[in-house]
């Protein structure tokens, strides 16, 4: 129905993907969810997952990935942070695997709300050292 709506009546519309998409300005629609569920499907929808995942945020008031591997489901592992409380970026694909290579460990409160697009600011140890952190998975580069 939404999508229908859309193909007829939708304008086109630039965005910063560069792929221009079609939208209809201030459209709203009500749903009854004793009738359907709104999840527009184009790809298969993991319901048990997604479930679990609104269970840990809500009920468990968690945001540690540990708790959701407990229950099975993977969906956050890219962005978990390792034990040592440090969240690594892996290369996706890393040609020249170096072992020892050590990067600056950045600190996301470093960025005020003054100035969101500022750059990152290395984080300090408690002894006042630059933080390094080192890749711990094999083959891949941070």
């Amino acid at each position: 129905m939404l999508a229908s709506e859309i193909l007829q009546r939708g304008i086109e519309v630039e965005n910063r993907t560069g792929v221009n998409t079609l939208k209809i300005p201030s459209y709203n629609f009500e749903i009854n969810l004793s009738e359907e569920f709104p999840i527009l499907q184009t790809k298969q929808t993991y319901y048990k997952n997604a479930i679990i995942e609104m269970l840990w945020i809500w009920q468990m008031q968690s945001n540690d990935v540990r708790d959701l591997h407990q229950r099975g489901v993977h969906i956050w592992d890219e962005w978990m942070v390792d034990p040592d409380e440090i969240y690594r970026i892996y290369e996706p694909i890393t040609e020249e695997y170096e072992k020892e290579k050590e990067v600056v460990v950045l600190d996301p409160f470093s960025v005020s709300v003054e100035n969101p697009n500022g750059e990152l600011k290395p984080k300090y140890d408690e002894n006042g050292n630059v933080m390094k952190a080192k890749s711990l998975v094999e083959g891949k580069n941070i």
